[in-house]
């Protein structure tokens, strides 16, 4: 699990994370509630559909690579995906 929480616009041109939990794999990777998903894995993430977005952020023990945009300024995230215990 990433321990993020994805917002797709109304008509799926944006996904934002919407929140991040504190000591997250994704919080732990820098990734900040308001950041744009730009790609997942290098992929588009307006080209997923928000149930496989939401299936390749929950894949327990797999890598995802991220390509944020914060502020104008895209950035590479890697989430290391783990169950929280």
């Amino acid at each position: 699990m990433s321990g993020l929480t994805v917002m797709r616009s109304a008509n799926l041109a944006t996904a934002v994370a919407e929140l991040v939990a504190d000591g997250s794999p994704a919080a732990e990777a820098g990734v900040r509630a308001g950041d744009e998903i730009v790609a997942v894995n290098g992929r588009p993430a307006t080209s997923l559909a928000p149930d496989d977005l939401d299936r390749v952020l929950r894949a327990d023990g797999r890598d995802v690579q991220l390509t944020l945009r914060r502020a104008g300024v895209t950035h590479e995230a890697r989430i290391h995906l783990r169950r929280r215990v």
